[in-house]
């Protein structure tokens, strides 16, 4: 793959294909039915953490240290030439929403693709190794159905609360595939980013159908997962 001497053409080898949350549509809130009893509402599972190794450093920024440190890998051998990599500090200065030991397995399972990848690191073929890495860290993160209830009650909450279906009918629609999907997405996040997450779906419009409030919550957090150099986000 050709490139600017210095300037590696950066794939979405570091990026995570995550699968669309095809939710079923339940309607909008234009109006609103009585409502039922209210559901009990849980706190979602916390999201795990890793030791932090380096002094005066948190899990979290540990894994994002981790993670830049396999783009600076990354860049170096793209380039050849021992330049240093100048978007180190602006790497490690970026707020991720990923949980550090999703963040930081992505990282270890990248760095050691690289390290025995033997052809052209910004090929499709590595950007490829690289994705399964990022999937099996999700997989290897999901939350259970029991761990993800509370996500998934308070999206029926809301389609109840805007007219769009009863509590029961909302939470048969989501069952099965769709709360393991939500489930993988969710577990990949910190614990901040859960937090966002809820906050967005309670207060989300009552315009949009349940699949839209979903995804207009979830993916600008997912989008921040995974930090690459500027201009080669997608």
């Amino acid at each position: 793959m050709s490139h600017t001497k210095g300037t590696p053409r950066w794939s979405r080898a570091g990026a995570l294909a995550l699968p669309f949350l095809a939710l079923p549509a339940m309607g909008g809130c234009a109006h609103p039915r009585p409502q039922a009893t209210a559901q009990p509402t849980a706190i979602v599972a916390p999201a795990p953490t890793v030791v932090a190794e380096a002094k005066g450093t948190t899990p979290q920024e540990h894994a994002q240290r981790t993670w830049c440190a396999y783009l600076e890998a990354l860049y170096q051998r793209a380039t050849k030439d021992g330049a240093t990599w100048s978007h180190l500090d602006e790497c490690r200065a970026h707020s991720t929403t990923a949980s550090p030991v999703m963040l930081e397995r992505t990282a270890d399972c990248s760095r050691k693709a690289l390290d025995g990848f033997a052809g052209d690191p910004l090929s499709a073929e590595y950007a490829l190794q690289v994705r399964r890495c990022g999937s099996e860290a999700i997989d290897a993160s999901a939350l259970s159905e029991a761990e993800v209830e509370p996500v998934v009650t308070t999206v029926c909450e809301r389609v109840q609360a805007c007219g769009g279906g009863s509590f029961g009918d909302c939470r048969a629609a989501i069952d099965g595939p769709v709360s393991s999907r939500l489930g993988r997405a969710v577990g990949a996040l910190n614990v901040e980013s859960r937090d966002r997450l809820t906050a967005c779906l309670r207060a989300a419009s009552c315009d949009d159908a349940m699949g839209e409030r979903v995804s207009g919550c979830l993916e600008p957090i997912m989008d921040r997962l995974l930090w690459l150099p500027p201009g080669h986000e997608r």
